[in-house]
């Protein structure tokens, strides 16, 4: 390609061969990242993270209504959660829910352990970083 010629910024990045793979990210900035099953010691850090974090939000000095729907939240994560394989975005999303939450309501903050503790344990256990969903 010379140098007066530009490729348009949604275009190929021009892959050749034969690929054989379950998951394939290509171009600036791409991820692929597959996560099939929590293993029996996964999912138990994972439901411990996830009564960590109701725990946490319990013991917040918020308003009652902003606790409960942080808990609804949270419910909503233990049911995504409890799935033979728990979707990556669903439960990036509802984290991502909490954060915003928490962060309208100050809550961060006043009680950075004990909400970053277990925020940043399931996140990890989906291949998610605090700053992807919101917290950092």
């Amino acid at each position: 390609m010379s140098a007066s010629e530009q490729r348009p910024s949604g275009s190929n990045e021009g892959i050749q061969g034969n690929v054989t793979a379950e998951v394939v990210a290509v171009g600036r900035n791409a991820r692929a990242i597959k996560i099939t099953k929590l293993s029996g010691e996964d999912k138990a850090e994972l439901e411990q993270a996830i009564a960590q974090l109701h725990k946490a939000i319990e013991s917040l000095k918020i308003p009652t209504s902003a606790q409960e729907t942080l808990k609804a939240d949270v419910s909503r994560l233990q049911t995504v959660a409890a799935s033979d394989k728990p979707d990556r975005d669903k439960v990036g999303s509802i984290l991502e829910n909490i954060a915003g939450k928490l962060k309208m309501v100050g809550a961060v903050a006043a009680n950075t352990v004990a909400l970053f503790e277990p925020l940043g344990k399931i996140a990890g256990l989906f291949h998610l970083s605090l700053a992807a969903i919101g917290l950092l």
